[in-house]
């Protein structure tokens, strides 16, 4: 066989992405919305977001993806960061990530960003 019929045969490796890249495209995703996106915008994105994170399993001691993304939008300074987490404020699907991003969005607004 030679080095370039070889060469052929490989098979790709599949690409694997991180959490907190992911979590950075939501981010950049709430953030393309602009300074005052439409209300009904915004809830699709969450939605979206929330409908992506439903079909991940977590294993047992592991937190939720929706808990992690808020902690992570939490330690963020930006416009994207207070819309996504005032959406989830109200569209998040447990109680326990509704507080979480209540409690995150003042946190973000105590530092200065204007809220969405």
């Amino acid at each position: 066989m030679s080095p370039v019929s070889r060469a052929r045969k490989r098979q790709p490796q599949p690409v694997t992405h991180s959490v907190t890249g992911l979590f950075k495209d939501v981010l950049n995703d709430f953030s393309a919305l602009g300074a005052d996106p439409a209300p009904v915008d915004v809830e699709l994105l969450a939605s979206e977001v929330l409908g992506q994170f439903h079909d991940v399993p977590v294993e047992d001691g592991e937190e939720p993806l929706g808990l992690e993304l808020i902690a992570f939008a939490q330690r963020k300074i930006t416009p994207g960061a207070a819309a996504l987490l005032a959406a989830l404020k109200v569209v998040a699907e447990t109680d326990v990530e509704r507080k979480a991003a209540d409690a995150g969005l003042q946190v973000v607004l105590g530092r200065g960003i204007p809220e969405p």
